[in-house]
């Protein structure tokens, strides 16, 4: 018997053969979000390079295609996922066509790390553009073959520093942005770039920077970390990953279970919550980044001092006995879920992957429970 449905995809179901595909097939919602990325990307082909070059605008669809088969693979409510990423990808394409920069800019900075002449070309469109200035900045230093040379890199930095400047003096002031026109430096001029834009939050949807950190670790840590101790710090390290590890159920309600305690604890602090805050994101994407640090003795005993803690917590009206149990409960599913994890994405072995689990759900506890007990 063959089900019918009002909407199609852009593909033939009868020959439907990924887990997305066959889903896609089975949901009149899906169908549609497919069918209408389907049709902006035509729309989109058919007016280049008014809006983007062919070339970029192929390869960053190419890309998104691939990322789309694994980046709900691991999640439990994979429909709603595969909804999402799906509305994304919608978006953004709308966002093309209705001429906004953020929305090609972002497809750009993705594609530094494979493609960096078209992500390259797309940049150098944008030269009024703040964070474009910086990644091309970026790019004059770290992506062989940059067609920018010292003299435009030195002219590009001197621009940046000045607008940021102009912008707000005191980002400017507070980064030492005039400081920074070396490599190392080059950083701070994203972070400036970053904290300065309006447009902050569609630049780093989807953690197109992610690279950054897995190829400059200290340097671009160091940068994205807490810097002011106040609400400056909130957005900071501008890159939440949308296919990793928490976004897993199990870590959903972990953390879930966080959230009063936590609300208890933010009503006496002051703006320094903000560098704590911050420093937890930064952790955490760390985590993310380099799970294979969180495989050492030292994480893994962290989850028995967090254990320890939440279990012999001393003031019971801001974290009840029955939250504290029930956050205990969920710590070995969160656990074995980023076991899994690993395995599958990270290629872990699996006594790998145990023990890095281990460390990473103890060490995220572990920071938040010392947190939870002397809030600043």
């Amino acid at each position: 018997m063959t089900i019918t449905h009002a909407a199609t995809p852009s593909f033939d179901c009868q020959k439907a053969s990924t887990r997305v595909e066959k889903t896609i097939c089975s949901s009149d919602t899906l169908a549609q979000q497919d069918q209408l990325i389907a049709q902006r990307y035509q729309q989109v082909l058919k007016t280049t390079p008014a809006i983007v070059e062919p070339g970029f605008f192929i390869a960053s669809q190419q890309r998104w295609n691939a990322s789309r088969q694994t980046s709900c693979e691991q999640d439990k409510r994979f429909d709603n996922c595969l909804l999402k990423s799906l509305q994304s990808r919608n978006k953004q394409l709308l966002d093309l066509l209705n001429g906004d920069a953020s929305a090609r800019i972002n497809m750009a900075i993705a594609m530094i790390s494979t493609q960096p002449e078209l992500a390259e070309q797309q940049l150098l469109r944008y030269p009024q553009d703040n964070l474009a200035s910086a990644w091309l900045v970026y790019m004059s230093y770290y992506s062989p073959g940059s067609g920018i040379d010292s003299h435009e890199r030195q002219a590009l930095q001197d621009k940046l520093v000045s607008s940021l400047t102009k912008q707000d003096d005191f980002l400017a002031e507070s980064l030492e942005l005039d400081k920074r026109k070396t490599a190392q430096g080059v950083f701070y001029l994203l972070r400036g770039a970053y904290d300065a834009s309006d447009s902050a939050a569609d630049y780093s949807e989807g953690c197109p920077q992610y690279f950054m950190f897995s190829q400059h670790d200290k340097a671009a840590f160091d940068a994205f970390g807490p810097q002011y101790g106040s609400s400056r710090d909130a957005q900071a390290p501008y890159c939440f990953p949308n296919n990793d590890f928490y976004n897993l159920a199990a870590w959903q309600k972990l953390k879930q279970s966080l959230y009063h305690p936590m609300t208890v604890a933010y009503d006496n602090t002051g703006t320094m919550r903000y560098a704590s805050f911050a420093q937890f994101a930064s952790t955490a994407l760390r985590m993310s980044v380099f799970p294979q640090q969180y495989g050492s003795d030292k994480a893994v005993k962290e989850k028995v001092l967090a254990m320890r803690d939440i279990q012999n917590w001393s003031n019971p009206a801001s974290w009840t006995k029955k939250e504290r149990d029930y956050t205990l409960q969920l710590i070995q599913p969160a656990e074995q879920a980023t076991r899994q994890w690993l395995i599958k994405n990270r290629n872990f072995s699996p006594e790998q992957a145990s023990k890095a689990a281990s460390g990473i759900v103890g060490s995220y506890l572990h920071m938040w429970v010392d947190w939870l007990a002397q809030p600043e």
